[in-house]
């Protein structure tokens, strides 16, 4: 029986539940965004059917970045850089799942993704998004991957399209095609 209560207890440990980190201005004098997380767990990474236990996986579930304003001049992007783990073992992947981004006016969230990988190196330039839903002026986009710039054009989803490069502002919820330009991105 102990043996079965001590797995019981290292199982808790591993994990962190209802996390909330607030994201304050440059100066820190206010608030600008608080990022919401469900789930904070390790998991084996997948490689076809197998699981192997040498490549484990950081995953951050039901992340929701919740704006108290709808200021792009703000220091937002600090929630996408926030490690929910820092003493997590290093060469461990980041993985957020069940992403959304609100702010106070929206009736449903302004994008959506079904996973965010974060960017690896602390000066990354964006998280790579996959399963994205988009809230336009016009509706709802679907896009499969795109990428969110933290730098320089910050707040702009960018995909490649049939058609050439499209981007999509976070924080006017237009779009912007650009038809001759190749996506090139570092991470």
């Amino acid at each position: 029986m102990p043996l079965s209560s001590s797995r019981a207890a290292a199982v808790r440990t591993s994990e962190a539940r209802n996390v909330t980190v607030g994201i304050y201005t440059g100066d820190s004098s206010s608030m600008v965004a608080l990022l919401k997380v469900g789930r904070i767990f390790t998991e084996n990474r997948r490689l076809g059917f197998f699981r192997v236990k040498l490549l484990p996986v950081l995953v951050v579930q039901g992340v929701r970045l919740e704006f108290t304003e709808s200021m792009p001049n703000t220091n937002w992007p600090a929630g996408f850089r926030v490690n929910p783990a820092p003493l997590a073992r290093p060469g461990t992947s980041l993985e957020w799942r069940d992403v959304s981004v609100r702010f106070p006016q929206d009736v449903q969230p302004r994008l959506q993704a079904g996973q965010l990988h974060p960017p690896t190196r602390t000066d990354g330039e964006s998280c790579l998004l996959e399963n994205v839903t988009l809230r336009t002026d016009a509706g709802a986009l679907h896009v499969s991957r795109a990428r969110l710039l933290l730098n320089g054009l910050t707040g702009r989803v960018v995909w490649e399209s049939p058609g050439g490069v499209q981007q999509w502002d976070l924080f006017t919820r237009s779009l912007i095609s650009e038809p001759s330009k190749k996506l090139t991105i570092n991470q």
